[in-house]
């Protein structure tokens, strides 16, 4: 016999055994794990009733005593198992520091009888604070990420510039609609390409450069010539910044500006300029020089002369520059580099400044880039000419676009998980997870083959997949999609999954991409599994008790018996008064005495529980002895509203005790006749045959020695047949 208590305390989760009442419920054990997890002893819980744990919260509809309640009745009334949310402060008010500021899943099973009538509720708490804060950030990071994804996307292809990452080696590994455009060949071309065929050969070693730069973590700005498919020949702005992957410089984020019409005007009017101002040195030198703001400054850096570009661009009037320091109006975090910069004009005829932040008119920082031509022997010009650009938006628009890749970096292994990004339009999967450590034991490089998912999931569930994923997608007003199967690992072991995605449709609701996370559940699948194995062994285990329960409402004088009292006693178990169902059963020569026991402990508000044994007369009329126990329950007042029990049948435990009695009886009679009966034959005949020894016969001839010695010798053999005839009637009773 499986017993039931030891599976109940073996169970690791915390449990709590709940029996129904009328109107209550009460507890009715704790197992170790429960103990363990709260601190208080089965002994301070057993048989307290729940409301007078949570009663004083218990008509607050939100409070965890009246979901509690609802929750327990609801297990009674459908007979199937039920799940409440709590936190630990709910669960148990002054536990809290034992339990920790955790979540738990408390899962509320039926435990049936007789009848399927529910007599116990198994409660099992599952600690879900890790799954439960994993959902909230799991949550915010999805939430997050495709507000991002969505900017991104409007970023990346509505930008006419042409926007690239690349990696270590210079090959394209994500280009734009505006590169495409520029270079005139296709997104899946250049995907197979580096840049280096796209430079001009009289730039080719520049741009390499600065490419070389980019990768060892240094963000660079530039123009130069570039060639496209047809042999067009233009000019572009460059800007890179470096890809962080993981701490590590993976390649390089870029941005290129075609200005060729800007580039093809600048020459236009810089050559009219030229035309216009030849007579003049000065000014012939500063158009040559300049661009979009140009200025003069001595060897202190202080301006001679600026250009009224500053009023439209800055903000400032020219006027305003002139006699003060260019580095009062840098940033102070760029001012250092720019003087350094400054510091070396004098050994070079010509230098450009990385951009830098310059206070503009509303006091707010701009980004300029400069290029400086050392003119100082130049009689005309005697100073520095600074022809600068404004480049604000090229480095807002770079430094967005480097924080944009982190972040779904960032976002993809935040959660652990596997995230995706299926553009279904182009049929590409990108799929992100910490690649530190391998997925399912495969590496980065296997899971990123296109048809590498598709291959590995179970065969007698791919099927069933494919449907469901075309049935969403062709639905305009499905935005979401989960899927269950099982995903083979590199061991040949199949994993668990959960599969959850965003489905991002456009206007007319066609499906564009899903945005997903992958899910291992395979631990969290064993476990429930490994419970249901332990409820159904507790359940064989209640059904293996011999004890028949009964169950007395005693307000309205009615007892129900399980089925077992019935295959009993042959009487039936439907529901009736206590009398009929109890009292007029009990032996009359018992029946005075359980009674008067009975109302002693119903009217004795301190007793809880009571006990018996007795007499029972069974429908054949014969007797059986029971030990039967109950428990009181009481309302508010204290006044017994019902009585819950159990009857154990120890007729034959009885039987066999009066019979152990009988045979130790025997065995005492057995006893003193070796002790007394067996001894005076025996020490008659040792008499005896000292005088015959002794030749002694003054008495008694020798004959007559021998004739008392015969008797003697037969009454010891009578003792003996008595004893052993009494040994062999205890042997065949028992």
């Amino acid at each position: 016999m499986v017993d039931y208590l030891q599976v109940f305390n073996s169970l690791p989760l915390p449990c709590l055994l709940l029996e129904p009442g009328r109107e209550t419920f009460f507890i009715a054990g704790a197992n170790l794990a429960f103990q363990n997890k709260t601190g208080i002893s089965e002994s301070d819980l057993s048989g307290r009733q729940v409301r007078e744990i949570w009663a004083k919260e218990s008509r607050d509809k939100n409070s965890y005593g009246y979901r509690l309640t609802s929750t327990l009745n609801k297990v009674i009334q459908t007979g199937r198992p039920s799940i409440l949310e709590a936190g630990s402060s709910e669960i148990l008010p002054d536990t809290e520091t034992a339990m920790g500021k955790k979540n738990w899943q408390i899962e509320n099973i039926p435990v049936t009888g007789e009848k399927d009538v529910v007599q116990y509720i198994l409660q099992i708490l599952h600690d879900t604070t890790s799954e439960v804060f994993r959902n909230k950030e799991r949550t915010f990071n999805e939430e997050d990420l495709d507000y991002n994804l969505e900017q991104a996307r409007y970023f990346i292809n509505q930008n006419p510039d042409g926007l690239y990452s690349l990696d270590r080696e210079g090959k394209f590994l994500s280009v734009n609609d505006g590169l495409v455009n520029m270079a005139e060949f296709s997104e899946s071309e250049l995907l197979e390409m580096t840049f280096l065929p796209f430079c001009a050969p009289h730039h080719r070693e520049f741009v390499l450069d600065h490419f070389n730069r980019v990768i060892h973590g240094e963000h660079q700005q530039f123009e130069a010539d570039f060639i496209t498919r047809t042999g067009k020949q233009i000019v572009l702005e460059v800007t890179l910044a470096p890809m962080e992957i993981e701490g590590k410089l993976a390649g390089a984020y870029g941005i290129a500006k075609d200005i060729s019409r800007q580039h093809r005007a600048e020459e236009t009017v810089r050559h009219q300029k030229n035309e216009l101002l030849q007579s003049e040195k000065k000014f012939k030198a500063l158009v040559q020089e300049g661009s979009d703001l140009t200025a003069i400054l001595d060897e202190e850096g202080n301006y001679k002369f600026v250009s009224a570009s500053t009023k439209r661009i800055l903000g400032i009037s020219p006027v305003h520059f002139i006699g003060k320091n260019a580095f009062d109006f840098i940033h102070p975090e760029d001012q250092d580099r720019v003087q350094a910069k400054f510091s070396k004009m004098g050994d070079q005829k010509q230098m450009e400044i990385a951009p830098y932040r310059f206070r503009d008119g509303q006091n707010k920082w701009r980004w300029i880039r400069a290029t400086v031509t050392n003119l100082l022997d130049e009689p005309a010009i005697q100073g520095f000419v600074a022809n600068s650009s404004d480049v604000t938006e090229s480095v807002v628009n770079a430094d967005r676009l480097e924080q944009l890749y982190q972040r779904y970096r960032l976002a993809a292994s935040a959660t652990g998980d596997l995230i995706y990004d299926w553009d279904l339009e182009a049929d590409k999967v990108k799929r992100y997870f910490d690649g530190r450590d391998k997925l399912f034991g495969y590496t980065e490089a296997q899971v990123d083959q296109k048809h590498f998912w598709k291959e590995h999931i179970h065969p007698e569930e791919l099927e069933e997949i494919k449907n469901t994923l075309n049935s969403t997608l062709a639905n305009p007003e499905a935005h979401t999609i989960k899927t269950r199967y099982r995903f083979r690992r590199a061991n040949g072991t199949y994993a668990q999954i959960i599969d959850r995605g965003h489905i991002v449709r456009d206007e007319q609701g066609k499906a564009l991409s899903i945005i997903g996370a992958t899910n291992d559940v395979s631990e969290l699948t064993e476990k429930q599994e490994a419970l249901e194995i332990s409820n159904k062994r507790f359940s064989y285990a209640m059904k293996a008790t011999k004890e028949m329960i009964w169950d007395w409402d005693i307000s309205n004088d009615m007892i129900k018996r399980s089925k077992a009292f019935k295959k009993a006693y042959s009487y039936q178990t439907r529901e009736d008064t206590v009398y009929n169902s109890w009292y007029d059963k009990i032996h009359p020569k018992d029946r005075e005495r359980v009674i008067t026991s009975i109302n002693y402990a119903l009217d004795n508000t301190d007793i809880q529980k009571w006990r018996q044994e007795y007499r029972l007369i069974t429908n054949p009329g014969e007797k059986s002895h029971v030990v039967d126990r109950g428990y009181i329950l009481r309302d508010d007042k204290g006044k017994a509203i019902r009585m819950v029990g159990a009857l154990l049948d120890v007729t034959e435990s009885r039987r066999l005790m009066k019979n152990i009695k009988k045979q130790n009886k025997v065995l005492k009679e057995i006893a003193w006749e070796q002790a007394h009966i067996v001894r005076a034959p025996l020490v008659r005949l040792k008499g005896l045959m000292q005088l015959l020894d002794a030749e002694c016969y003054e008495l008694w001839t020798r004959d007559c020695l021998l004739e008392k010695m015969q008797e003697t010798v037969e009454e010891m053999d009578d003792i003996i047949k008595g004893i052993i005839h009494k040994t062999e009637e205890i042997e065949s009773e028992g």
